[in-house]
């Protein structure tokens, strides 16, 4: 038999053996597989251990949310997988009011600490890589490790998370993160329709009360002087209205 003949065989033999080929990589994705022809590179065995014929999702962790661009804005971590937090002009525009709220009742008055919608937390004791970002939260002083804000994820659970409703947000997704939060024991959630003008309020002892324009929201175990009228999320001030 000449040589020619016996490396064809050896190259069916390998073919039948190994019946994938590697069609592309790209970041973030198992390389794709696609049936061996012999315009293709054939691969090895080995190559396929751990692999499926099925393109797989690139698996996440909390630092590697930290390491994205712009420490992944916008962007949480719910079973190893980025998750966009979706955020409408309207719904950004009353979670800058609650900020400013709690900035002046609670942070102002050396209460503790107000976080935007970039403040993450990395609390939760069924799922430790599980990453949330509320639209805004608070941790009572005396809580964050030596007063100091961590660079990274916050560990602890907020004492107030509070979640603004998007357009696009559904009634599903938003009590899933509000069962998240009493889960990690968070006290205190605030659930804050712009389209109903409405805030939810959720307790750790399990009670729930909803609120209208017309009644007052407040918080006395955190905030001993808040009582704030609930209309007044969803609107300009007066005296800036003047």
């Amino acid at each position: 038999m000449s040589m020619s003949k016996a490396g064809g065989g050896e190259a069916a033999r390998a073919s039948r053996a190994v019946p994938y080929l590697l069609l592309e990589s790209r970041p973030g994705l198992w390389p794709a597989l696609i049936p061996n022809s012999a315009r293709h590179r054939m691969i090895r065995p080995e190559d396929l251990e751990g692999m499926s014929a099925v393109t797989q999702e690139r698996i996440y962790t909390p630092p590697d949310l930290l390491s994205l661009p712009e420490s992944g804005k916008g962007l949480e971590l719910v079973g190893g997988r980025l998750v966009e937090k979706r955020t409408g002009g309207f719904a950004s525009f009353v979670a800058a009011r609650v900020v400013c709220l709690l900035a002046a009742f609670g942070q102002d008055r050396g209460l503790g600490w107000v976080f935007d919608s970039e403040g993450s937390y990395q609390c939760f004791p069924d799922d430790p890589r599980r990453v949330r970002k509320p639209n805004v939260s608070f941790v009572r002083r005396g809580r964050l490790p030596e007063e100091r804000i961590p660079a990274g994820h916050i560990l602890i659970p907020p004492d107030l998370a509070v979640e603004v409703v998007s357009p696009s947000d559904t009634a599903y997704e938003v009590d899933v993160k509000v069962q998240e939060y009493l889960a990690a024991e968070v006290p205190l959630v605030w659930v804050v329709n712009p389209e109903t003008r409405t805030v939810q309020v959720y307790r750790g002892d399990g009670t729930v009360e909803r609120l209208r324009e017309l009644d007052e929201l407040t918080a006395p175990d955190l905030f001993p002087d808040l009582s704030y009228p609930v209309a007044g999320l969803f609107t300009l001030p007066v005296a800036a209205l003047g």
